[in-house]
């Protein structure tokens, strides 16, 4: 019996150890999050169930729209685009993305990204933002607007005057002219300073004429907004110097330098002007899977080279973006190791890039 019962233990065991191996055996070897294939990107690769793209108006519909599309078609994730649900518009798409209500967002300054990721600025006190950088797509000019009959061509004639500019929801307006101001040795004591609570109501104060200058952005893929109040009131875009331009990008490393908009884009103008300018930031949740991300960039930079737009153009003539343009973004904010990997693959990540993504990943808590 007591030998029956040795050979009957070790069978069993034999059984289990024999259950295990097999088990072991069927189970795939698991991959790095983030390894790349010889390919780029991974043959199987993990999707989230549902897709959404938010953006304002201007180019981010089209492109928006069009992105979510491309995304469907190649992954088989249902994608849309949507807008923001009103109020402080680059607060609300970061909002979005904290709450898992989109995915990617197409608009935002380079300044709130960075405030979002580093819980800084609008989101004191609400820790780091879920937000990872994927590319930079254009630039947006700080634009000084007032009407013709004002007197007001440069800064220093703004002395005595209603001005609109400190919107809290995009700082760089604010920051930008009050550099204006310490270049001219001016301060806001100078102006009667108005803060502004929406992008909307610097056309309708205009309008109004409950104010005599009022800001917006001016993207180079073009403005809607300004060309329509154009149309409706003798609008005239205030001018900067290149001197100035340097001086702002000086004291706030959110400028990136200046864009040209060229005469005759808006109703009434007859010369080019120039304005300091910031960066459009494409940014995403840090939760999307690299792969899926990997795939996103694919289709944002379809075609595009080093410095050549890509496919995107067909959407949107502003959607010009280069290689080297979108990464830009590694200025502004740690990005999504999804994104990494492409621009790497791409053979555009260099050393420069690799720091600049390190630094910021210790600056998370």
């Amino acid at each position: 019996m007591k030998n029956g019962r040795k050979i009957n233990q070790v069978c069993i065991v034999g059984l289990i150890l024999g259950a295990v191996l097999v088990s072991a055996c069927a189970q795939p070897a698991q991959q790095t999050p983030g390894a790349s294939t010889t390919s780029g990107a991974p043959a199987a690769a993990k999707k989230p169930d549902f897709f959404t793209v938010i953006g304002g108006p201007g180019l981010a519909q089209p492109v928006g729209a069009a992105l979510a599309k491309k995304v469907e078609a190649k992954t088989g994730v249902p994608g849309t685009f949507a807008e923001p649900p009103g109020g402080s518009v680059g607060i609300a798409y970061v909002k979005q993305l904290a709450e898992r209500k989109a995915d990617v967002a197409l608009s935002g300054g380079d300044l709130l990204a960075r405030q979002a990721f580093l819980g800084t600025g609008p989101f004191q006190g609400q820790g780091q933002q879920p937000v990872r950088g994927l590319m930079v797509s254009y630039g947006l000019g700080v634009t000084f607007m007032t009407r013709a009959d004002s007197g007001i061509k440069s800064i220093p004639d703004m002395r005595g005057k209603r001005i609109m500019s400190w919107l809290p929801a995009v700082p760089q307006f604010g920051e930008t002219l009050d550099a204006l101001f310490k270049f001219h040795k001016m301060t806001k004591n100078d102006v009667v300073a108005i803060k502004q609570s929406s992008i909307d109501e610097a056309n309708d104060a205009l309008k109004a004429r409950t104010v005599d200058v009022s800001t917006r952005a001016f993207p180079q893929t073009g403005s809607v907004g300004i060309e329509e109040l154009a149309r409706e009131i003798d609008l005239v875009l205030i001018p900067i110097t290149q001197a100035e331009v340097d001086f702002v990008r000086k004291e706030s490393e959110y400028i990136s330098g200046g864009v040209t908009i060229k005469a005759g884009t808006i109703k009434g103008q007859d010369k080019d002007v120039l304005m300091a300018a910031y960066q459009h930031a494409i940014v995403a949740h840090r939760d999307l899977p690299d792969d899926f991300v990997y795939v996103l960039m694919e289709l944002l930079l379809e075609g595009a080279g080093p410095d050549t737009p890509g496919a995107f153009t067909q959407v949107h003539p502003g959607a010009d973006w280069t290689l080297n343009r979108a990464l830009a973004v590694t200025d502004i904010v740690a990005l999504h190791p999804g994104a990494v990997r492409y621009y790497k693959d791409k053979g555009v990540w260099t050393a420069q890039h690799e720091e600049k993504q390190n630094a910021f990943l210790k600056m998370l808590k």
